[in-house]
């Protein structure tokens, strides 16, 4: 193990701390490479962007992929630039009949503008969102300088904007947050304060 720890020091100690480079070798070296969800055997995602370390990716991505290859949606929104990062894991699925709408990142076939401000005549049959509705309350709290209490929380307002004015009757959206990043809707869905299916 002392010519491993010294291997890594050389190479790695600039970007990875010890606890981080213990956990990614172990997660390396055990031989479970799958989890369960809703009785179906996934597999963790492993991905060179953005996703070297231990992250909820390896279970957000997994999870949507095997929604839309169960559901194969006709019309699929994404809320947050994402899967196109991840193009080699989402790009069979997808086959091009994607919108994506981020406020901010840049990105071919990417509608810059916030989701509360995204009119369109299309319906959805499939909305998702991978850990982005968490940072929408800290966002408008940095733009306009104020506290919101938790009474008023943006991301609820942007899901059920969404809801009632992009998702097709009947259709799927899915919203995956990290707790603990967003304290207000962390609020909202242990106080029961919004109809939810956690996934």
């Amino acid at each position: 193990m002392k010519g491993l720890k010294a291997f890594l020091s050389i190479r790695f100690l600039p970007y990875l701390n010890w606890d981080e480079i213990f956990y990614l070798i172990s997660l390396k070296l055990q031989k479970e490479t799958d989890f369960f969800y809703n009785g179906t055997k996934l597999q963790y995602f492993f991905h060179s962007y953005n996703n070297f370390y231990v992250t909820e990716r390896k279970i957000e991505i997994p999870i949507i992929g095997e929604y839309l290859q169960r559901l194969k949606p006709s019309n699929v929104l994404e809320i947050g630039n994402v899967s196109s990062h991840y193009y080699d894991f989402f790009g069979t699925i997808f086959n091009e009949k994607i919108d994506i709408v981020d406020k901010y990142e840049k990105g071919f076939n990417v509608i810059n503008i916030d989701i509360a401000n995204y009119s369109t005549n299309k319906k959805y049959d499939f909305i998702f969102s991978i850990s982005t509705f968490e940072h929408m309350d800290d966002d408008y709290e940095q733009i306009h300088g104020l506290n919101i209490d938790k009474e008023r929380c943006i991301a609820v307002k942007n899901m059920e904007y969404v809801i009632q004015n992009l998702l097709l009757e009947g259709g799927t959206f899915i919203v995956t947050f990290p707790f603990g990043q967003s304290p207000k809707l962390d609020h909202f869905f242990k106080s029961r304060k919004i109809e939810k299916n956690c996934l």
